[in-house]
Parts: C-alpha cells; structure tokens; sequence
C-alpha cells in the first residue's frame, strides 16, 4: 500500500473548498492545501482545520502565515499519510514551530479495498457470511437503484437522523447534506444508492467520488427491514458501482481495530468486504496563539463543539 491514497483526497479538493465556503466555513488555500474556519463563540477568533492533507506538499511556513492573518488561535492538521513509511519522502515539520499532539476529527483509521481486480476475485475476498448475505438480500427481494432526484435525498436525511437516533452517532444538519448534493452530484463526485423492499427504501448510501478513489462516508437503514440484509447487498452494488465508473480504491472512510469500541460493529460489516485496515499519521494541531488555545485545551468540550461539524 502507498503511503497516501494513490491521488488527492476529495476533502483537499476545489470543489470540496467550494462546498465549504458555502456551507460558512471560509476556505483558506495555502500552498498546495486547503484549511478552513470556524469562529470561535464569543471572540473574533477562529479554529483552523486542514483535513487530509499530504504531508509532502505542506509548505508549513505557508500555513502558519495564512493561519496568522486569518486570526486563527490553531489549525488542526489530519494527514492522509499512512505509518510506517518512508519518512524520507516526507515533509518534515520546522523545529521551530508550535506543534502539539492533536485529537482526531476523522478516524485515524479507516479500511481499504483494492477494487482494481476482476469482480469474480472481490467477490471471492468477502468473508463468506457476507457472501451469503448478499445472495439472501437477493432472494429476499432487494434490488439496489440509484437515487437522482431530490426526494430522494430527503428521505436519505431522513433515515439517517433516525439511523443516528437508534445507533447514538452524530449527523450534520440538513442543509449539510442539501448543499453538499447540490454542489458535488453535478459533477459527478457524490452518489446515492438506495436498496429496496418491494418499492421501500430499506438501506440507503451517499458516496463519494474523485479520480479513482471512492468513498462511502454516510449511510442509514430502516431496521424494520434488517432480516433482509439490505445493506450487505448495497455495500456490494456500492463497490461494483465504483469499479464500473473507473475507480480502483474503495476508502470506506473509517474503522477502529478496538473491539470494545462503539464503533466496532461498522468495522466488522466493512471488513466483510474484503479490505484492510490501516492507519494514518497522527494528527497535529499548529498552535498561533498559545495563551487561547490553552484555553481551549483546556475547556475541551468547548472546542469539540466547534468542531463537531468539520468533516
């Protein structure tokens, strides 16, 4: 596996910047990256995020400029390099910088399917339960189809706020979504594929797409229809979907290799699919004013407030 996704990471794209200068956070280029900005309440400050990021092309000097005169008190750096690399071949970070160890707002770690082989092989890779619940859904009925219209993506919002409700995760506000399809669907770059039960919407994904690389962010189901397996076969049309419109990685966006953790249940449905789990390098918080963003480390739910809507 390279070091970094094989291409740019859609969230350090233009058109990503566009959807988010849009949505209210000011997108500041630097260099070759992108990072963009939150006001902090009550102060004429801001908090910086700069997701995905390839630590070779940083110019750290760059950040650390555009983060000053944009009144930024830190910006928090997630990078889409992998451990264990060749350091060399990094960026390595100025001495002379305020870097501190930063909390994660993406997953540190995510699963990722090599998608460049021949359908008969991925097939083969799943894990033979997923196998078998993929060729259930179909006896049950299920019949995956791509969402095009508005109404459809409504009900997708739908579904995943009570999805989030029952399951305890966070979802962004409506308008989240709407621009995002609004900004991405057009160009290609954002995909919904809805599963369904005799013309009922049983499962339902919002992908992403850049260059060859795609993307299964979000996706909600209606657990009175969970005996159908729904989601086992709209994971897989997701995947034939993706290698049919050009792309060779499937980054399912997330994992965690804790079995305890609430989270576990979505790593062991992803790893069905025949991916691996890897890491990324740990984030990094560049610190431009120390005396706020001690503050702010230390009333930590405050920033995580702020920062709860970043990805």
């Amino acid at each position: 596996m390279s070091e970094t996704h094989p291409n740019q990471h859609l969230c350090q794209t233009e058109q990503w910047a566009d959807f988010k200068q849009e949505y209210g956070n000011k997108a500041v280029k630097a260099g070759q990256i992108w990072f963009f900005l939150t006001k902090l309440p009550l102060l004429k400050l801001y908090a910086g995020y700069c997701p995905k990021a390839d630590q070779k092309i940083i110019n750290w000097q760059e950040v650390y400029s555009k983060a000053k005169s944009t009144r930024c008190v830190f910006v928090k750096i997630e990078f889409n390099n992998l451990v264990n690399a060749d350091k060399d071949s990094k960026n390595q970070i100025p001495k002379e910088l305020n870097i501190k160890k930063g909390q994660p707002v993406f997953s540190s770690q995510t699963i990722l399917v090599d998608i460049s082989k021949t359908e008969d092989e991925l097939l083969k890779n799943t894990n033979p339960k997923t196998r078998y619940n993929i060729n259930l859904a179909r006896k049950r009925g299920v019949k995956v189809v791509e969402g095009k219209s508005e109404e459809d993506l409504k009900e997708f919002i739908g579904l995943q706020k009570h999805t989030a409700k029952r399951q305890g995760f966070y979802v962004h506000p409506d308008r989240y979504y709407q621009l995002l399809w609004k900004k991405l669907a057009p160009l290609g770059m954002a995909k919904l594929l809805i599963a369904k039960v005799s013309g009922k919407t049983a499962a339902t994904f919002l992908l992403f797409k850049h260059q060859n690389v795609l993307y299964y962010p979000y996706g909600a189901s209606d657990y009175r229809f969970r005996a159908t397996m729904a989601a086992n076969l709209l994971m897989w049309e997701a995947l034939r979907w993706g290698k049919k419109n050009g792309c060779t990685l499937f980054d399912m966006w997330g994992a965690t290799t804790n079995q305890k953790d609430p989270w576990w249940g979505f790593t062991r449905f992803k790893l069905g699919y025949g991916g691996k789990i890897v890491s990324f390098e740990p984030t990094v918080d560049l610190v431009i004013r120390p005396f706020w963003y001690t503050l702010f480390r230390i009333a930590n739910w405050v920033r995580w407030f702020v920062l709860n809507t970043a990805i």
